[in-house]
């Protein structure tokens, strides 16, 4: 018992120390892997469904990881919603094989007490004796690395380097500085606008975020907003992102300046925050914004927990607020989560834009727009840079356009003189 996790009968952190104490010999040196596997965004799901379904939900990823592992490595429940693994080193090309197929296994549903959900996580791995010869040094390796997948988009695998040991000081260094960003009023917004393909009148709007620090400078978002994500200091940023999207739309209009829809990007733990639809209704009541003038964007990964979404997302639109799913067909894509789901745009990821000229990513394009038409969705192509893909797009019957070919992300400003010349 004092070997074994009692909730998912796997061996248990201190198991695991003494089985890795007995592989860092030093004189036979007989190479092996160690792994880190953390679940991405576990805390959510425990959190809306509660602790007994969380239980069960850890049991069932214990259960599958065990599975795929097999017999060719020892799985150990390190603590909490973290689990070790050991695995003897054929080469490296074969760890990066079973960590492709452990990572496929374990995103697949998982079905609890009814409930559909989508679980993932993030790996790192460590080699021994190259990352390491004592434990220590060993799981700093294999944790380092599995930040860094999480860092890099989740559900994914990185093993350790010299590099990433570099990247995880600055991201300390970053985060300190990150948690203080906001009381010294170190973001800003720049606003894109979005182009109607036929008549090329303005459309909307979008706010995106960046970071303008003395120390590091100007730092865009993919690199600071997975920090806040993982901080938790995510949700006190995108608070402060829609309110000033509002104020500063509302003060546009204030001035005679069309009412235009601003968009503004959801993050996951803002969406399923208990008090979402209070804290956003506030926020139009303070600005003045009326509410068709707001459009949330969010991302398939919400359809983690498609039921539990599917209520926020009617609760928002009851506010009279606009929803847009953004970077569409790059995650959980599923037509079920679209029917249910109060969508008024899709947005097509810049990932098939830039695809336009091949057979394969046309067919993708002319499928998400018929895809949206027939569910009365307005079809949105964001990155769009080029001549050709512009005339592209308008053949398919997209509806609206986004990108470098009419507008970088501009200071307010900027953005006023472009669109109105004042």
């Amino acid at each position: 018992m004092a070997y074994r996790d009692s909730l998912t009968g796997l061996g248990n952190q201190r198991l695991f120390n003494e089985e890795l104490k007995q592989k860092v010999d030093p004189s036979t040196e007989q190479e092996f892997a160690l792994w880190i596997v953390d679940l991405d965004r576990f805390k959510f799901i425990n959190d809306h469904l509660g602790h007994e379904a969380g239980d069960r939900l850890i049991t069932s990823f214990s259960e599958r990881l065990k599975a795929v592992i097999g017999d060719r490595g020892q799985v150990f429940r390190y603590g909490g919603d973290e689990f070790a693994i050991l695995t003897p080193m054929e080469s490296e090309l074969a760890i990066k094989l079973m960590a492709v197929e452990v990572i496929s296994e374990l995103t697949k549903s998982y079905d609890i007490d009814g409930f559909s959900t989508i679980l993932t996580a993030s790996v790192g791995i460590s080699f021994y004796p190259r990352h390491g010869k004592e434990q220590q040094e060993l799981i700093r390796a294999a944790d380092h690395a599995m930040y860094h997948a999480k860092k890099y988009g989740r559900n994914t695998f990185k093993l350790y380097s010299s590099d990433i040991e570099g990247l995880a000081h600055s991201d300390l260094r970053m985060e300190n500085l990150l948690h203080q960003a906001l009381e010294n009023k170190e973001f800003v917004l720049y606003y894109q606008p979005q182009y109607h393909a036929n008549t090329n009148k303005i459309h909307g709007i979008e706010a995106l975020i960046r970071w303008n620090n003395p120390e590091l400078g100007m730092v865009p978002p993919d690199v600071f907003i997975p920090i806040a994500e993982e901080t938790g200091a995510i949700v006190q940023i995108g608070e402060w992102v829609i309110e000033e999207a509002c104020r500063q739309n509302a003060e546009w209009q204030s001035k005679g300046f069309p009412a235009t829809p601003i968009a503004v990007n959801l993050s996951l733990r803002q969406f399923y925050q208990a008090d979402l639809q209070e804290k956003i209704k506030a926020i139009l009541k303070r600005t003045g914004l009326g509410p068709r003038c707001l459009m949330l964007e969010i991302t398939e990964t919400i359809a983690m927990q498609e039921d539990i979404a599917a209520e926020i997302l009617r609760d928002l639109k009851a506010l009279g607020v606009r929803i847009a799913m953004d970077d569409f067909g790059t995650g959980y894509s599923s037509l079920r989560y679209l029917q249910n789901f109060s969508i008024d745009h899709i947005k097509i990821d810049k990932a098939f834009t830039d695809k336009l000229s091949t057979k394969e990513g046309r067919a993708i394009i002319a499928t998400i727009i018929s895809l949206g038409h027939h569910l009365d969705m307005t079809v949105v192509a964001e990155g769009v840079e080029t001549p050709y893909q512009v005339h592209q797009l308008r053949e398919l019957g997209c509806d609206v356009f986004q990108g470098y070919y009419y507008s970088r992300p501009l200071p307010p400003e900027d953005l006023i003189e472009q669109l109105f010349g004042k």
